[in-house]
């Protein structure tokens, strides 16, 4: 991670605990392996992370330092996202499966570059004015 960020690189680390809570990992780490989401994160200049870890018992001991990381910044029993900026500022999502997910989270950054949740309402536009010109058509005949 330190290294991505000295190449001016923000990093995303998700925060994934296996074990019991595993299943609420699923959505988040469905989402952030993504196509749209990586290239979002490509076009974004994002390094993306993953970490998984046991969240009750002993830590690995080769972990525990990001462990202690992921704790003070994201979140330890369920699955979280952390974003690290260059300059250091770090901002997080700690339970993630209730917040609305990784996209929510970074929608506000960039409008040039769609992320789920644009996709998603340009379709529901889209299916909504194609429906207006069937019924008016219908109408008309």
């Amino acid at each position: 991670m330190d290294k991505e960020l000295r190449k001016g690189r923000r990093v995303l680390v998700l925060g994934m605990p296996k074990g019991v809570v595993e299943k609420f990992s699923f959505r988040a780490m469905a989402e952030f392996d993504s196509p749209v989401l990586k290239r979002h994160c490509r076009g974004q200049r994002y390094a993306m992370f993953k970490f998984e870890f046991v969240p009750w018992g002993q830590p690995d001991t080769l972990q525990r330092d990001e462990l202690k990381w992921l704790v003070k910044h994201g979140g330890y029993k369920e699955p979280s996202l952390v974003r690290v900026e260059p300059g250091g500022r770090i901002s997080a999502v700690k339970y993630i499966i209730h917040k609305g997910g990784i996209s929510d989270f970074l929608l506000g950054e960039s409008s040039s570059t769609p992320t789920r949740k644009s996709i998603y309402l340009g379709l529901a536009i889209a299916t909504l004015l194609v429906s207006l010109l069937i019924m008016t058509l219908a109408r008309r005949r």
